[in-house]
């Protein structure tokens, strides 16, 4: 009941029983979460993802860890593409880049009994994504990719994006 109290004044953000996985989470921090909405909302989303893959790939040139680029969202954005779609890899490449990211893994895992490790965080981070509808799970089953793969919808153009997306439900195109 604290829980649902706090998150109704806006102190912290608890999603009570909504969700088998959010409603065991809390989360103290709204900058936090505003900074992990901002690695994904990015203008430019194909650079970024491209240049947060190069920054790990120097990062980890000593070890074998690779951060190839998903088959289905490179056929997706093609050459002049504006089609905002990213991997499940995608979105923990532009988390893993952040400094702030990898700091609140390790914090959270020193704080925790159970360790916390950084795709566990990120895993939570995409199933809140869902949850509320900033990341768009696509169900692309001819590529059988074992990748999951989103759509973002307000990252269309915004020429675009009025004809084939709206947040508006039909009952606010009624005039009273």
């Amino acid at each position: 009941e604290v829980l649902k109290f706090l998150a109704t004044i806006g102190e912290v953000l608890y999603f009570g029983d909504s969700d088998f996985v959010l409603k065991d989470h809390v989360i103290l921090c709204r900058k936090w979460l505003v900074g992990a909405l901002e690695c994904i909302l990015r203008n430019n989303l194909k650079k970024e993802v491209s240049d947060a893959r190069d920054f790990l790939r120097i990062q980890a040139f000593y070890s074998d860890e690779q951060f190839p680029e998903s088959h289905v969202t490179e056929t997706f954005t093609g050459n002049n593409s504006s089609c905002p779609v990213l991997s499940h890899q995608d979105t923990q490449i532009l988390w893993q880049s952040t400094n702030f990211m990898m700091e609140a893994v390790d914090q959270s895992s020193q704080r925790s009994e159970d360790t916390t490790t950084m795709s566990d965080m990120f895993d939570f981070l995409q199933h809140l994504l869902e949850h509320t509808g900033v990341l768009l799970p696509l169900e692309i089953d001819r590529f059988s990719s074992a990748d999951k793969i989103y759509f973002v919808p307000s990252l269309l153009p915004q020429e675009s994006s009025r004809d084939i997306w709206t947040y508006k439900c039909s009952e606010s195109w009624v005039s009273l």
